[in-house]
């Protein structure tokens, strides 16, 4: 059998065994035989899929991404911008205009022809993500949801994956959204805008999404100072990149047409293929504006129904995710904490297993097909297509079934945690 193909199937099966883990290890049965062997276990899971797999993949065979990021992406902005270069004047950049800025500063410690310093950053963000999860989750479930919260995390393939396997800065969007979650639940409301202001120029564009539920994140609706605090970071990066000449609306405008291309797993781009709708960028601002439409209807119910902060998130990026064009799988990361305390508060690891299994396990190939084409279809070009549309379709499903999942009466939650919220 091929090696690439082999290391494909070997995929499948870690990421299968993990998802089933999270369902294993959180029922009730073993929950109550294990309790005491949580934390020493937790700890070897977690060096396992992070640290010494990186190891494993960059150090010891020294080919461990999928995707060509790591080799072809990343370097030319990073190396840019070491040379002096600035983003939207002297080249361009997909990502949010300060983001090649943080690659430079990653490659700096290392040889030239270590390329997978940034997965570095993003292990880093991913250990911030689980320490703030587990703050959120004994506020609201208490210590022993907290222990369940934990093991949905590290067993996550979403998360290691994502962040390792495929050298993705997933993780880094999810720390500035799940900081914002944090920080709101602990009453700093000023300092969770900030954490988003500067997410959104430093990682994606799409960050902004999780701006709509902030904003609205008090009792007493949008305040002003809260829009300031923002808006800050957004206004000066943006100043500073027109004081050395850069042009923010060139990058906006580039990020937009880029996305065009990607498309992705959601309602709105199965339509347009199902129609063969070409991709305009007229049209890909027009699905997004519809997309950023539904969301804050989603907001507004998730308001209504009286949603803790952070399910709030889940919901606003969900119904964002569902219905805009660029959804591509491992956009999922960004509301991997959410959506783990949903389903640690509702007792969905089924749905956490399946849903997490369903957006890490798929950009493998060179042209972001899903891993299962590699099973012995290729060639029919039939067979293929209909296995593309049924995992899609699959993926699409397990977003849309959180939805209900989370409008669902919770009584198991703090409401005293709840209050604070929001």
């Amino acid at each position: 059998m091929d090696p690439i193909v082999l290391k494909r199937f070997a995929l499948i099966a870690v990421g299968v065994f993990s998802s089933l883990g999270i369902v294993i290890i959180n029922h009730p049965w073993i929950r109550r035989r294990m309790a005491k062997w949580d934390r020493p276990l937790q700890v070897v899971f977690y060096v396992a899929t992070r640290p010494l797999l990186f190891v494993l993949l960059y150090v010891v065979i020294q080919r461990g991404m999928v995707w060509s990021d790591l080799r072809e992406v990343y370097p030319p902005q990073g190396d840019a911008v070491l040379e002096g270069g600035v983003p939207g004047r002297d080249f361009l950049t997909q990502y949010s205009p300060f983001f090649p800025y943080l690659l430079a500063l990653t490659y700096l410690p290392f040889p030239e022809d270590f390329y997978a310093s940034p997965v570095i950053v993003f292990m880093l963000a991913d250990l911030a993500c689980l320490l703030m999860l587990r703050s959120i989750a004994k506020s609201f479930y208490g210590a022993e949801k907290t222990e369940s919260a934990t093991w949905v995390f590290i067993l996550c393939p979403l998360t290691w994956i994502v962040a390792v396997h495929y050298g993705q800065d997933e993780m880094l969007t999810s720390f500035f959204v799940t900081s914002c979650i944090y920080l709101v639940h602990q009453n700093k409301i000023s300092a969770a805008g900030l954490a988003m202001g500067i997410g959104v120029m430093l990682t994606k564009y799409t960050t902004a999404i999780g701006l709509l539920p902030y904003l609205f994140a008090n009792k007493e609706g949008f305040k002003l100072g809260h829009a300031v605090a923002t808006l800050a970071p957004i206004v000066l990066g943006a100043t500073l990149l027109e004081i050395m000449g850069a042009s923010i609306l060139k990058l906006i405008n580039y990020s937009r047409d880029f996305t065009g291309i990607v498309g992705g797993n959601s309602i709105s781009a199965a339509v347009i293929e199902l129609l063969s709708i070409e991709h305009t960028s007229r049209l890909i601002t027009i699905v997004t504006l519809i997309a950023l439409a539904a969301s804050s209807l989603g907001l507004w119910a998730s308001k209504r129904r009286g949603l803790p902060f952070h399910e709030t998130v889940a919901v606003t990026f969900l119904v964002f995710l569902l219905t805009t064009f660029c959804s591509v799988c491992i956009y999922r990361t960004w509301i991997v904490v959410p959506i783990a305390l949903v389903a640690v508060s509702r007792g969905k690891y089924w749905l956490f297993a399946m849903w997490s299994l369903l957006s890490a396990i798929v950009p493998v190939s060179d042209k972001a097909q899903p891993i299962i084409v590699t099973l012995p279809v290729i060639g029919d070009t039939n067979v293929l297509q209909l296995t593309l549309s049924l995992w899609g379709l699959a993926s699409i499903v397990t977003d849309a079934l959180w939805l209900p999942a989370i409008f669902r009466k919770n009584t198991q939650i703090n409401v005293a945690a709840a209050e604070i919220s929001g």
